[in-house]
């Protein structure tokens, strides 16, 4: 059965199928009593709009597996996210908060610089993320062990976010 531009089904405007048999119908919803809290994330929401395994697939293929490695800060081990989008090293507050519990003596690790001139740094989303500190931060990774440049932030999570001013000390090679 072929369709021609004309017999679009009118809900979703996708050719191949009539109205009946459309994966997209709407049904009857009562308007929600819920809190903000309460809402889903967009892409869970997006999925539930497509409802189809071969969209999902197709979503999918935009995003890319995070390069997370081990690495040893404070002789803890900790993720650290490998990011060529960002220019600068970021160690989130939570890193320091934990190793402090542990007992760690975190000046034997940390070097603090003084910060040269106000710096501006936001995240993948354009938000302006709060800079607390910058420093000189002891790492081991891949056999090496570096005093790398970072910012501290107050960032949520425990992953450590090695930027472009560290790969080639920590010997990442870009091709």
């Amino acid at each position: 059965m072929k369709f021609r531009k004309s017999q679009q089904q009118d809900h979703c405007g996708r050719l191949g199928h009539i109205a009946r048999d459309c994966r997209s119908k709407t049904e009857n919803v009562k308007p929600s009593t819920s809190t903000q809290k309460e809402l889903t994330s967009f892409s869970t929401a997006l999925e539930g709009w497509l409802c189809t395994t071969e969209q999902r697939c197709a979503i999918e293929e935009f995003f890319g597996k995070r390069l997370v490695v081990p690495v040893t800060v404070m002789n803890m081990e900790v993720q650290a996210l490998v990011d060529t989008g960002s220019e600068t090293s970021i160690a989130p507050l939570n890193m320091f908060k934990r190793a402090k519990e542990q007992g760690v003596d975190i000046d034997a690790y940390v070097e603090r610089v003084p910060k040269m001139a106000e710096v501006i740094i936001r995240d993948a989303s354009g938000n302006k993320m709060e800079i607390l500190d910058s420093i000189k931060l002891t790492i081991e990774a891949f056999g090496k062990s570096e005093k790398i440049p970072v910012y501290v932030s107050r960032a949520l999570g425990d992953v450590l976010i090695l930027g472009t001013n560290v790969l080639d000390r920590l010997g990442f090679k870009l091709t």
